[in-house]
């Protein structure tokens, strides 16, 4: 291996994978850094990957494994003590999610990386250091190495060493914890869309399929919830009647069993993206809430700018302030369907509303949740529910493109 090369990409997670296949796509020798021989083992991380993230993975080469994926139409919103039917945003032009294990979708992208002759994926490495200029110090079996490249890659994910080192500690926001269980079984239903139900005051459920026979369920629970004893009586009344009469039984088994896995979920401004040659994608960069799945999907879109751009610093002037608005839109989206703040029960309703009245407005959260561009058609309705959220026009007009705060105020 050269000392030199013309990316190296720290972290061989979706999005560290999407950018060594994007860079090379457009002509650059690539090194990819992992600590993981491979991907992690467990069974509760699970992936939805809205159609521009799966369609692009899906160009690559991605392997998906049969009887263990399903493709997803949309999403599904329910406000479930309202009582009414819940608004189904489909995504446009026949596109398609896919939906699978993290661990799957790991190696599977491992694997159609490593096939490629411009791409050397170095596993069981770990970066040390990497600077603005380039550089990076690894030590791998022992030994330290240091490589130089026009561009270096952060995506190593939420902890990333490498946005410390840039600009100090930013820490997350934790507005929930989540506990989620994977309901495995024969007679389960296949759920097409991405299910998110809510009730006040603050409680949540994702639900999605991940296979013909496994279904993943997501409790977004507010942070004052009790702790044990007291726990799995709270959970089973606030969580299982909002399931599908036909999951509350598995629920409430798995919830009997003991089998959730728990985890603080929080809320890091997508505001730092890189300086130098060094740049920064994916969770790297920042997190928003998981319970619209959105995660991985922006991540990919990050490694396709970043490719496109061709170096850091133009990617990093372009997205600071799109990638900062697009957390904001996200944030207010999440505190909507959790509702845990006064007052946005009555949003909530009225959102959902505009929702099931509005096919137009349908189309831009739809383009907005698949990762489409949005048009300046959408501007006019979008500006408006996005009023309603207490999202500011500028903030629109950063998401949406430098004419856009104008286009709204036509």
């Amino acid at each position: 291996m050269s000392d030199s090369v013309d990316a190296i990409v720290v972290g061989a997670g979706p999005v560290g994978c999407a950018a060594a296949h994007a860079l090379a796509d457009r002509g650059a020798r690539v090194v990819v850094v992992e600590r993981m021989e491979r991907g992690p083992a467990s069974p509760f991380a699970v992936e939805w990957l809205h159609p521009t993230a799966a369609d692009v993975l899906l160009r690559w080469g991605l392997a998906l494994p049969e009887g263990g994926h399903v493709r997803g139409t949309g999403v599904s919103m329910h406000l479930a003590d309202e009582g009414h039917e819940p608004v189904v945003v489909p995504y446009r032009r026949g596109m398609r999610a896919v939906s699978m294990p993290h661990a799957e979708l790991v190696d599977a992208l491992r694997d159609s990386v490593v096939k490629r002759p411009e791409v050397e994926v170095l596993t069981c490495a770990r970066v040390t250091a990497a600077t603005p200029d380039g550089t990076v110090r690894l030590t791998r079996d022992g030994q330290e190495t240091r490589l130089r490249a026009d561009l270096v890659v952060a995506a190593d994910g939420r902890s990333s060493g490498i946005r410390r080192a840039l600009f100090g500690h930013t820490p997350q926001t934790v507005v929930s914890h989540s506990a989620g269980v994977v309901l495995e079984g024969p007679g389960l239903p296949v759920y097409e869309s991405f299910q998110v139900a809510s009730e006040v005051p603050g409680h949540g459920v994702a639900i999605y399929s991940i296979a013909p026979d496994a279904i993943r369920v997501v409790l977004d629970v507010p942070p004052t919830h009790p702790r044990p004893p007291a726990l799995h009586a709270y959970l089973h009344r606030h969580f299982v009647p909002l399931m599908p009469e036909v999951l509350r039984r598995p629920l409430a088994d798995a919830l009997a069993a003991g089998r959730l896995t728990w985890s603080a979920t929080g809320f890091r401004p997508r505001v730092h993206y890189g300086q130098g040659r060094l740049a920064l994608v994916g969770d790297a960069v920042g997190h928003i809430h998981p319970i619209l799945a959105a995660g991985t999907t922006l991540g990919i879109q990050d490694a396709l700018s970043l490719a496109a751009h061709g170096s850091a610093e133009a990617y990093a002037r372009e997205h600071s302030g799109a990638g900062a608005a697009t957390g904001r839109v996200a944030m207010a989206l999440y505190r909507l369907l959790s509702r845990q703040e006064p007052g946005t029960a009555q949003t909530a309703r009225m959102a959902v509303d505009q929702l099931r009245l509005s096919p137009a407005l349908r189309d831009a959260v739809g383009d907005l949740l698949t990762g489409d561009e949005p048009g300046a058609a959408h501007l006019p309705v979008v500006t408006a529910f996005s009023t309603m959220l207490g999202i500011p026009a500028q903030d629109i007009a950063a998401a949406y493109g430098p004419d856009a705060y104008l286009l709204s105020r036509r």
